[in-house]
């Protein structure tokens, strides 16, 4: 079936490509595609995060048919061979769908195996390229190549596929200047192609990385992005803002929008208060070797561990691309101990294993391995996760929030009985529950310590409402464990009068006005609350120490039900004004008609409030949900039809630091209707270091 596989494939690829390249050309966008054996998908998301909406992006989309697919549309779901007659008339339909609005296309492509890089260069024939490096990924589909004398080494069969790319691109070449094999590539790249070439000596003058993201020095710019980012990741940001100025693109130094995909070096909190570094979604030798040059580079005083398994699609080249690994486990600084998976690391790392200098084991057993790291783990230490054989298992098992999950690799239905033949994840969740709840003693513990030291500052943000006393019990609560609760009065509900209409910014900026004199804000808020409290977070992210946001508005609530709710609304609003019925009155019947209570009421606040909550309500905040760097928790409401919980999801999605916590069976309001399990909560999530 595979060899049937391999036959088909640039067969039934054409085919779809043509479509594709029909499409395209009606289309004309201005081609944008980052290639390279690693770290494209870091340089696909800093484009992002400067561009915006004004190009489309190929996400998840790298090869042949993937490519092809995101061109006209299509989607591949259930992965069944049934699926593709649906595929193929969707393709033929595409024609008939409108074009996209954006200008510009920035492609992802890599080149998995030979001709793959001159298909897809024929296909998009790019405006610009930007190449990044190369190096030995997916070698066994290269061996042929080199078997029959037209290449004299894999590497070089690589490089020659990539520089199809450099051969079709019409405007310019952004490229990796310190590869000779990259560089020799160059000299297919046509005479009016600007060229541009690229070393790290000649841009950065230093480079940190810690818990809280990385920070690159290029020449006296401080550039910070909160994510980790290997050192190589400079190549990306310089060429990055080298296409930003070719498109006229505004540039943001900080990357606020940036998003890593998932398990690309994505921390989480892991039991026995340890740091997991989650780098699961692939494993290439040069993307080994750039994670744990990263773990070398983290700055922590705890101990540093290395979890790696296979490395796979290497043919001849898999006995010495994993001898090689010992290397560069040994001048990777600050490792104490490294845990290997699989048979080929069993294989061709044990009989070497006295050659590494640091402590090591090799395990055929993903159930082995994560018994090993919860027996000997002792608490606090940063866990790197690096490889194949679904290594994200035992990441998940070993989240101390299970919640997280979701933002892990591999989530689709398609994953889940492969992953079981290799991990009984049931089984190693049972085994960490002890952990967790001796991690809730400690919670309490360091509540207890709290309690009679420095009281700390909370301020709640209000949602919609004339009474504040319905907080008072949690509010009691938080005090009696030792924090200063200050309940803010916000402005036209239980604060001061209201004397013209006032938007997002102007809370804004009231918000800015309470907690001027405050170092460092505990913020917690609720609804309308959470809507004023992220627009102020998208400016001070600095000050706030931890956000917490309960069942918060902000977003466009886009469900059909609700858009007919709203058309319903302006068209009773026209049709009540036609028939003279422009009153309080009039508006009253049409309030309860539509179930608008908070509209109804608002009233009550003086002439400027009901305006004012039409300007809220029609803010729009996702746009800017990556903007708030602060470490952020989410506790919603399962079943609230106010701001429906695929809103947190999002939220949970585009926020750097925000992890959501679901409370069953609640509402717009859990924390009066489940005030316990809310201050339960709020109370983890503050006594974390």
């Amino acid at each position: 079936m595979k060899e049937l596989k391999k036959k088909l494939y640039f067969n039934v690829g054409e085919w779809f490509g043509q479509r594709a390249k029909e499409r395209l050309e009606k289309w004309q966008p201005m081609v944008v595609v980052v290639t390279g054996s690693s770290g494209k998908t870091t340089v696909f998301s800093l484009l992002e995060a400067q561009l915006g909406k004004k190009a489309k992006y190929s996400h998840n989309a790298n090869s042949v048919f993937g490519i092809s697919f995101n061109i006209l549309g299509l989607e591949r779901k259930s992965f069944r061979t049934i699926e593709w007659l649906g595929l193929i008339w969707q393709a033929m339909a595409a024609r008939r769908k409108p074009l996209p609005k954006e200008k510009i296309y920035v492609v992802e492509c890599d080149c998995d195996r030979p001709k793959e890089g001159e298909f897809l260069a024929k296909l998009l024939n790019p405006d610009y390229v930007l190449w990044l490096n190369t190096g030995d990924t997916h070698a066994m589909n290269y061996e042929e190549a080199v078997k029959n004398g037209r290449f004299r080494s894999i590497e070089e069969a690589q490089a020659y596929e990539y520089g199809w790319f450099l051969e079709r691109a019409k405007k310019g070449v952004l490229v990796n200047g310190e590869q000779a094999l990259v560089g020799k590539q160059l000299t297919r790249v046509g005479e009016k192609v600007q060229k541009i070439t690229m070393s790290e000596r000649e841009y950065v003058s230093g480079y940190k990385v810690d818990r809280q993201g990385t920070v690159f020095d290029f020449k006296g710019v401080e550039v910070r992005i909160g994510a980790l980012l290997p050192r190589s990741a400079w190549m990306g940001i310089v060429m990055t803002q080298k296409m930003g100025g070719i498109l006229n693109a505004s540039w943001d130094w900080k990357f606020k929008r940036f998003r890593e995909p998932p398990s690309r070096a994505t921390i989480w909190e892991g039991v026995k208060n340890t740091t997991l570094i989650d780098s699961t979604y692939n494993a290439s030798p040069l993307a080994m070797q750039e994670m744990l040059t990263l773990l070398a580079d983290y700055q922590t005083r705890e101990n540093k561990w290395a979890v790696l398994s296979d490395m796979t699609e290497l043919g001849v080249r898999e006995k010495e691309e994993h001898e090689n690994l010992i290397k560069v486990l040994n001048k990777t600084k600050g490792l104490k101990r490294v845990l290997l998976l699989g048979r080929r690391m069993k294989k061709y790392i044990e009989p070497k294993l006295a050659e590494l200098k640091v402590s090591g084991m090799i395990f055929e057993s993903s159930n082995e391995l994560f018994d090993y790291l919860t027996d000997n783990l002792s608490g606090g230490e940063v866990v790197l996760f690096k490889g194949s054989r679904f290594l994200e298992d035992i990441v998940e098992a070993m989240l101390m929030n299970e919640e997280d999950a979701v933002k892990l690799t591999r989530r689709e239905k398609i994953w889940e009985k492969r992953r079981e033949k290799f991990f009984d994840l049931e089984r190693a969740k049972n085994r960490v529950a002890e952990y967790k709840t001796q991690r809730s003693v400690e919670i309490t513990s360091n509540l207890l310590r709290a309690k009679y030291t420095a009281r700390k500052k909370i301020f709640i943000v209000p949602g919609w409402s004339y009474d504040n006393s319905k907080w008072e019990p949690l509010r009691a609560e938080l005090e009696g464990l030792g924090y200063a609760v200050k309940m803010l009065e916000v402005p036209g509900l239980t604060g001061e009068e209201l004397r013209r209409v006032w938007d997002v910014d102007d809370y804004s900026w009231w918000l800015d006005k309470q907690l001027k004199k405050e170092k460092e804000v505990i913020l917690i808020a609720h609804s309308n609350g959470g809507r004023i409290a992220m627009e102020w977070a998208t400016k001070q992210s600095k000050k706030i120490k931890k956000l917490i946001l309960i069942d918060s508005a902000g977003l466009i609530d886009r469900r059909r039900k609700v858009r007919l709710k709203r058309w319903a609304g302006r068209k009773l609003a026209a049709m009540g004004k036609g028939m003279g019925m422009d009153n309080e009155g009039a508006r009253k019947v049409l309030y309860k008609v539509l179930r608008e209570k908070d509209y109804l009421e608002a009233g009550r606040g003086g002439k400027f409030l009901r305006s004012t909550m039409s300007k809220l309500v029609e803010t729009d905040m996702e746009e800017k949900l990556g903007e708030i760097g602060a470490e952020t928790l989410l506790i919603w409401g399962e079943d609230d039809g106010q701001t429906p919980l695929y809103q947190a999801k999002i939220m949970q999605r585009k926020m750097p630091r925000a992890r959501l916590r679901v409370i069953k069976g609640a509402r717009h309001v859990p924390q009066f209707t489940h005030m316990g399990e809310v201050k339960k909560k709020i109370v983890e999530f503050l006594s974390e270091v």
